[in-house]
């Protein structure tokens, strides 16, 4: 319904739009251009009866004055453009229509908006009702013409008489100043809302556009009713419209009365499924936690005592803290098990371990008294070997001292390698910032020449313009004959002037490209320098880095041989410790005999000792096996 409103004014503003852009350019608004450009949109537009155009004095064209009493032109006594046309049957015909103080001419001066005038009733209830809108034509802020239409609403007349809400109920359109435009009752259609049973309120609200709901008697039915009043807005209009629907409360009654029967129904329903769930999630809740709590409690007491049972585990109520907690006591338990399982084990084999080292400690102790006199005859070869060592000591000491001085010259020559690739690289990073500078240069010489070639295109497009305008100079001096000679002339020698600069201008830009291409060989050459010695510069410093490692490797050397030293001196001081301790160890290998025998005695207690711990802990892997772990 609003779509249907709203289209005519579609077209109106579209219209208007065009006539603001042709009302700029007044030299070039032809009339008769605009009348057909009326006459096709009317026709284009079934739902829109007449559509008309119309102008303040002078505003169109500024040729009123042309067209003033003309009776051929159709434009009226003064000249001023206001054509309507309309619809009569089949044929779309136009007039003069020179009744601007008329509201649809006035309205949209006063208002500079879209507008939608009150309709135009009919004498007859048998007449067709239009309804007029309007769009203003602006200049500058300036009202200077409308444009606008008259619509026929028999189509929404028609729309509204099917619409039937709760099948029994029906709608009605009412124009802001409150009377109807479209009813059922036809005979309704012009009359006012207050002389039907509608409140003053409900009248103040559909002109606010506001949404309002009332109860009256239907003068359709006879029936008691609910009406529901919703604003409807058209364009940018500020006189909004509204749309009523009627139903009576009967209708509205019933449905409400199925509906309760239905959510009795469905909470009774709800009840006894709720009060099942409930038994339900009582038993799964509290009822069936317990019994499993009970369960594995009687399982450990009674059954194979499976530790490694749990008890499930969910929500956060009070059987489910139980339950965790009993879990957790049972794998305290299971830990504790597995621990006295793991040590009663470990008690087992070092008993066996123990057996058998006391049986190993006794034949070992035989045998040591028998090697105790071999090693009192191997200390005595051994105190010999050591006089010989201590000679070859002092050699060894003499050669050292050779090794250190070579290793101090080395170190020297070391140092002036590294200072003279300092020096090298010192020298290569001079280089490496030169081939930068020269880079950088040849890269400004070469953006120079780009801005040349820039000048030297405006140039040219200069001369093309200038070689250009003395063609048309000579072409119009022609056409002056003898008066434009002297012009001719001058303008021959501008275009002279034009091809020569083209012509420079030519040399300057193939100039130009060559020393670009100069440029661009020069930076890619002194790129690839610099690249070179970037490179040289990376030996050179890894060079000095090797000659700094070689300094600090000869200075660990020189340090070593140091030590080697000190080492050789502490070896003949030990030599000399060693001499005294070989008789020490005689005298005490006597003494070992002695201990032997004693050891063998110990051994046999410590073999009744391993036996009496294998027992217990054959003992303690009975218990534990009861359980599982």
């Amino acid at each position: 319904m609003k779509a249907q409103l709203e289209s005519p004014l579609n077209v109106c503003r579209t219209m208007a739009k065009i006539l603001e852009g042709s009302a700029q350019y007044k030299s070039g608004v032809k009339r008769k251009m605009i009348d057909r450009q009326l006459k096709n949109l009317l026709e284009s537009n079934p739902m829109i009866f007449g559509l008309w155009a119309a102008f303040e004095p002078n505003a169109l064209d500024g040729r009123d004055a042309y067209y003033a009493g003309r009776k051929r032109k159709k434009y009226g006594p003064d000249g001023r453009y206001s054509k309507y046309f309309f619809r009569d049957g089949e044929r779309v015909l136009g007039v003069y229509d020179g009744s601007f103080e008329k509201a649809w001419y006035q309205t949209p001066a006063e208002v500079m908006d879209e507008v939608i005038l009150e309709p135009l009733w009919g004498k007859k209830s048998t007449d067709e009702i239009m309804v007029t809108v309007g769009v203003p034509i602006k200049k500058g802020g300036r009202f200077i013409g409308t444009v606008g239409a008259s619509i026929s609403l028999s189509t929404i007349q028609k729309m509204i008489g099917e619409i039937k809400p709760f099948e029994v109920g029906y709608c009605f359109l009412i124009e802001n100043s409150g009377r109807f435009v479209a009813h059922p009752d036809s005979g309704l259609v012009g009359q006012p809302l207050v002389k039907n049973g509608v409140s003053q309120g409900v009248l103040s609200a559909i002109k606010e556009a506001a949404s309002v709901h009332a109860q009256a008697v239907s003068n359709v039915n006879g029936l008691k009713s609910h009406y529901v009043y919703e604003p409807v807005s058209i364009g940018k209009t500020q006189t909004p419209w509204s749309l009523g629907i009627g139903v009576p409360e009967s209708k509205i009654l019933e449905s409400a009365k199925t509906l309760r029967s239905h959510c009795i129904a469905i909470s009774l329903i709800a009840i006894v499924l709720l009060t099942l769930t409930l038994l339900f999630v009582i038993r799964m809740i509290v009822v069936k936690p317990v019994e499993r709590v009970i369960e594995g409690v009687r399982d450990i007491v009674e059954g194979e005592g499976d530790l490694t049972r749990r008890l499930p585990v969910s929500g956060h109520d009070e059987i489910s803290l139980l339950s965790s907690w009993f879990n957790r006591f049972l794998e305290n338990l299971q830990t504790m098990i597995g621990d006295i399982k793991v040590h009663a084990a470990e008690t087992d084999r070092c008993s066996r371990e123990l057996l058998d080292v006391s049986g190993t400690i006794v034949s070992d102790a035989s045998e040591a008294a028998e090697k105790a006199s071999v090693v009192s005859g191997s200390m005595e070869t051994m105190k010999m070997g050591f006089s010989t060592i201590a000679a070859a000591m002092e050699q060894i000491t003499v050669n050292t001292s050779d090794v250190a001085s070579a290793i101090k010259e080395m170190t020297q020559t070391v140092g002036s390698i590294s200072s003279s690739c300092e020096n090298s690289r010192k020298t290569s990073d001079r280089a490496e910032q030169l081939g930068a500078n020269v880079s950088g240069a040849m890269e400004a010489m070469d953006e120079a020449a780009d801005k040349i070639n820039a000048i030297t295109e405006m140039i040219s497009e200069i001369s093309a313009q200038t070689n250009l305008l003395a063609l048309n100079a000579t072409i119009e001096a022609a056409r002056a004959g003898a008066a434009g000679k002297g012009f001719a002339v001058v303008a021959d020698e501008i275009k002279a002037l034009a091809t020569k600069s083209s012509f420079a201008t030519g040399n300057i830009k193939g100039q130009s490209q060559e020393i670009q291409q100069s440029t661009t060989l020069v930076v890619g050459e002194v790129k690839t320098i610099s690249q070179a010695v970037h490179e040289v510069n990376g030996t050179v410093v890894h060079i000095a880095d090797s000659m700094e490692d070689q300094a600090n490797s000869a200075s660990e050397i020189a340090g070593n041989i140091s030590m080697v030293n000190d080492g050789v001196a502490e070896i003949n001081r030990n030599i000399s410790y060693n001499n005294e301790a070989v008789q020490g160890i005689v005298d005490a290998m006597a003494e070992v005999s002695g201990a032997v025998d004693h050891m063998t005695k110990s051994s046999e207690t410590v073999t009744d000792s391993a036996k009496a711990l294998k027992e217990m802990a054959d003992r303690t892997n009975e218990i534990i096996e009861r359980f599982k772990i």
